[in-house]
């Protein structure tokens, strides 16, 4: 009675997005995780909606109470994956501390269960030759209406929208926004062709380009995580939890001028590729053979393990590379806790450049604001460019 010829190609692809969210390294953050309950709750999904069509299909065959449960746990975790969509958009967007947007999601999850569940109650199915399988399309398309309404809501709590990254988050998004209400519209057009979870499937596409592609976060010039990684952490109060670190490897630029840069860049990737390797442990290459690391509490201290490392060579390409790493701790002071990304960079680039081999400089209060003196100018103009009063070009 159902076509399910897109059900096998759905499971496939929601498979193929959790074996890569757990095989592939990423940054400790909420709507990673959000992303991978996501993918869970569209799987479970997935599968309700596969056996109940199968049994809807003929309940003479099998317990009412089985075609029940099925049916029951079906539109649950369907109104589910809805919102689960939304819970990720809240997470990964500038609203994600906004308590009014998580308010609003779950009041539109409470809604929309609710009003699914007195359609089940009061008997709305379809029936087709003695054969009760699916709620009403227009209880679907219902739903589907809250949810949208959730969503441009949400859209309003985040106030006026700055970032290029917010931007590209919400086309995306509203893109996945346009093949939900695609779900809605082909279960009231098409009751016997389920469709809903290859286009849920689709949606996660849109999320993997969007966001959670890691390559998006990650530095081709040391294996390690980039900037826009670090802004990610930052972002979602992780500098506050980890302790924070630079690293400078004092001798880049007089082995830059000794051997081919592309040498020396394939031993820069070799030493990233080993402080990914620590546990617990977070690098971002910043340039100029400079990195800021973050510690959790499993490594709170990567100066160690990488001094130990820097006593044997880095090979590349025949050639046995050697560095010298010099270093700098960010004192745990409440006001050492950087409050503008960009200009953590700059301030953190000018101390790792001072720094000596073997040494330690602690960033304290009196570091942070002496660098701000120094590097007054920069922070007026990034000011500047960021609040639009003054624009630049190269």
């Amino acid at each position: 009675m159902f076509d399910l010829n897109f059900e096998l190609p759905a499971i496939i692809l929601l498979v193929i997005f959790l074996a890569t969210y757990v095989v592939e390294r990423r940054l400790p953050v909420e709507h990673s995780r959000v992303y991978a309950v996501a993918i869970g709750i569209n799987l479970v999904t997935t599968f309700f909606n596969l056996f109940s069509a199968y049994v809807d299909a003929d309940l003479s065959a099998y317990p009412v109470a089985l075609a029940l449960f099925l049916n029951v746990g079906f539109y649950f975790f369907d109104i589910l994956r809805y919102f689960a969509f939304l819970w990720y958009f809240i997470t990964n967007s500038a609203m994600r501390l906004n308590i009014s947007a998580r308010i609003t999601n779950l009041i539109g999850l409470l809604v929309a269960e609710a009003l699914t569940g007195f359609g089940m109650a009061s008997g709305n199915f379809f029936v087709i030759n003695g054969n009760v399988f699916r709620l009403t399309g227009w209880y679907i398309l219902i739903d589907v209406i809250i949810f949208i309404i959730c969503f441009f809501e949400a859209l309003i709590l985040i106030g006026p929208i700055r970032e290029n990254a917010d931007r590209r988050v919400i086309l995306y998004f509203s893109g996945a926004i346009v093949v939900q209400a695609a779900i809605g519209v082909c279960d009231i057009i098409f009751p016997y062709l389920i469709m809903s979870d290859i286009l849920s499937s689709i949606v996660f596409l849109l999320f993997y380009l969007a966001v959670e592609n890691p390559s998006l976060y990650r530095s081709t010039d040391a294996n390690t995580f980039n900037f826009d990684g670090m802004e990610m952490m930052f972002e979602n109060g992780q500098f506050a939890t980890h302790r924070i670190y630079g690293v400078g490897l004092t001798n880049y630029r007089v082995l830059r001028n000794i051997y081919l840069s592309t040498s020396v860049r394939r031993a820069v990737r070799l030493a990233g590729e080993f402080m990914m390797e620590q546990p617990d442990t977070y690098p971002f290459y910043v340039g100029d053979g400079q990195l800021v690391v973050l510690c959790g509490k499993k490594n709170p201290d990567i100066r160690e393990a990488f001094s130990k490392r820097c006593q044997s060579s880095f090979s590349a390409r025949s050639l046995e590379i050697y560095f010298d790493a010099g270093y700098v701790e960010v004192a745990p002071d409440p006001g050492c806790i950087p409050t503008d990304i960009g200009l953590f960079q700059t301030d953190m680039k000018s101390v790792i450049f001072e720094t000596k081999k073997n040494e330690t400089v602690i960033l304290d209060q009196s570091k942070v604001d002496a660098f701000h003196r120094r590097n007054l100018v920069y922070h007026i103009l990034n000011d500047k460019v960021a609040t639009n009063d003054v624009r630049m070009f190269l």
